[in-house]
């Protein structure tokens, strides 16, 4: 087997790049066009720097996009986001909630909070019971993030 150097490769990766940016804009013009789309970000290491990869998808299409920051700049920069005006369901992270038009929340990440709270919170179990624990009443004062009443 021949090696094959890192800017041969390198080099393979821009040519694909350029020819695959008509490919890229139009599955980003089908996910902004959707009525549904489902939107998260997860951070990686890139040459030992944090960087953040995101994905936008729905039951046709798929995008992925690295950026060297987390937010909306980010998002905006990617260029779905923005132009989407469907039902956008993502995490709890505070840059998808800035945008406009309807929205609704991952169930994982409903259920993973919701866990959250019933270890960090085990007395004040957000109304589902608890083995052990008796239900919470519906006279009982809401808990906000920082475990006070509200």
């Amino acid at each position: 087997r021949a090696p094959v150097s890192e800017s041969t490769i390198l080099s393979a990766v821009k040519r694909f790049s350029k020819k695959a940016a008509p490919l890229l804009e139009t599955i980003k013009a089908s996910l902004r066009a959707s009525g549904l789309l489902h939107a998260d970000e997860s951070g990686l290491r890139v040459k030992g720097k944090l960087q953040w990869i995101y994905i936008a998808t729905n039951s046709k299409a798929e995008f992925l996009g690295l950026h060297e920051k987390r937010g909306t700049a980010s998002t905006s920069e990617i260029g779905i986001l923005p132009k989407f005006s469907g039902t956008l369901i993502t995490d709890f992270f505070s840059s998808y909630l800035d945008d406009s038009g309807p929205h609704g929340f991952c169930n994982a990440h409903i259920l993973k909070r919701t866990q959250w709270h019933h270890r960090k919170l085990p007395r004040r179990n957000m109304g589902f019971p608890s083995p052990g624990l008796p239900a919470v009443s519906p006279e009982a004062k809401s808990v906000g993030r920082s475990g006070q009443d509200q």
